[in-house]
């Protein structure tokens, strides 16, 4: 089987008693590309969330990039849909690596998730996946209610649901006395 030093020129004799030929041919060895870094990402809403993938291989492959569940990837440099993400990319001949970077800025909450980071050259494509956590404060959009209506003698459930990564903690209170929940 044929490793990356096999590669080279190789040249071909034929003899015969009064006459020879040859004929030359250059065997490049293929190296299937390996994402060889790829890291989780936590950033804050409004601000801006960078994702790198670091792939060897040989030739150098082209890294693509797509939210996982699309089926569109993203283009190169900023994108016509949403000009907050921006992929750019950075070859290092010596290495044989290819540097892709996604960034998004102004993150909102709904660009949290997984981002697919694919690798290929001429021998194959590989892909991993990596997860962009966007950090956000609390709010309190699901609630339904601000008033809730009861009468004596009835135990009446009062519902505190809020959203942020990380999670809040919830602390009850009436009036400004801070209140044990139960």
């Amino acid at each position: 089987s044929v490793i990356k030093d096999d590669a080279g020129m190789y040249k071909c004799v034929a003899r015969s008693r009064d006459s020879q030929d040859q004929h030359s041919a250059q065997l490049i060895a293929l190296v299937p590309p390996t994402i060889v870094r790829l890291d989780n990402a936590t950033a804050d809403e409004g601000t801006q969330g960078v994702i790198t993938c670091t792939a060897y291989g040989e030739p150098i492959p082209t890294i693509k990039w797509q939210k996982k569940g699309s089926d569109l990837e993203f283009a190169e440099g900023s994108q016509q849909d949403n000009s907050n993400i921006i992929v750019s990319h950075k070859k290092r001949q010596e290495t044989m690596e290819n540097i892709g970077t996604l960034t998004i800025t102004n993150l909102k909450s709904n660009d949290a998730g997984f981002y697919v980071c694919k690798a290929e050259n001429e021998a194959k494509p590989v892909e991993k996946e990596v997860y962009l956590t966007v950090q956000y404060k609390p709010n309190f959009s699901k609630v339904k209610q601000d008033v809730i209506y009861s009468w004596g003698g009835q135990s009446t459930p009062i519902q505190c649901i809020a959203s942020s990564v990380p999670t809040a903690n919830i602390t009850w209170f009436r009036g400004e006395q801070q209140i044990n929940a139960g």
